[in-house]
């Protein structure tokens, strides 16, 4: 019984670094940028689209007017990605309030809506993925 034991763990060694090989899951990461500002007159500013081919550990470096942050890319699952935000973010469009986060959860075709926190000015991301198999 030993032996047989001792002979087949080898093998399940062998499997399990076997299914660590496969390749690196990767996605496909869209922001579409765009600025509130309400000091005077309220007005927002045309959307920039930007895509970024991402893995894990992949970084984006935003560089905004109010907001310079790098999204990092946590982890990728077959149906999300988890994102970090190097700065404090708003969720949603209209900015603000003391609700704010350093990171999220974004599903397989669909997006998230973020913002800089301010209530005056505002820089305004939606963030979509889309997961290779």
């Amino acid at each position: 019984m030993k032996r047989t034991a001792l002979a087949i763990f080898p093998i399940i060694l062998l499997g399990a670094a076997a299914c660590g090989e496969g390749e690196q899951k990767s996605a496909e990461v869209t922001i579409t940028t765009s600025q509130f500002v309400g000091w005077e007159t309220v007005e927002t500013t045309e959307e920039a689209t930007e895509t970024y081919q991402v893995t894990e550990g992949s970084e984006i470096k935003i560089d905004r007017s109010l907001t310079d942050m790098t999204i990092t890319v946590e982890e990728i699952n077959e149906d999300s990605i988890e994102v970090s935000f190097s700065s404090a973010m708003a969720a949603g469009t209209s900015g603000g309030g003391s609700d704010t986060i350093f990171g999220t959860i974004i599903r397989d075709g669909q997006g998230v809506d973020i913002s800089s926190p301010s209530d005056d000015q505002v820089d305004i991301f939606f963030i979509e993925v889309d997961i290779y198999d």
